[in-house]
């Protein structure tokens, strides 16, 4: 999410079992003499009943600050990187000196 002064960046990988080997926060400040703040969070994205479709995000820092993002678009839950649908760019695929 981008801001005026700073940026937050979240990211959360998990495990059908629900356990979470990725979770990293952070905010990051315009002003490049600010210190990069790490802080731990909690996310919640339960999928509608009998879907994966997302219909909203909760993501809270212990300090209080709260964020609530809902998707334009349906964004559904799947396995793997999300590369590999073009047969021509793959995650990892080399493409040449030139690309």
């Amino acid at each position: 999410m981008q801001f005026d002064d700073h940026a937050i960046m979240y990211i959360c990988h998990e495990r059908d079992d629900g356990e979470r080997p990725l979770v990293q926060s952070e905010r990051v400040w315009v002003d490049p003499d600010r210190p990069l703040r790490t802080w731990p969070i909690r996310a919640r994205a339960p999928p509608d009943s009998g879907t994966r479709v997302i219909d909203r995000s909760v993501i809270a820092s212990r300090a209080g600050l709260e964020i609530t993002c809902t998707p334009l678009l349906a964004n559904f839950v799947s396995i793997g990187t999300g590369y590999g649908i073009d047969s021509d760019w793959r995650h990892g695929m080399y493409h040449g000196p030139d690309r």
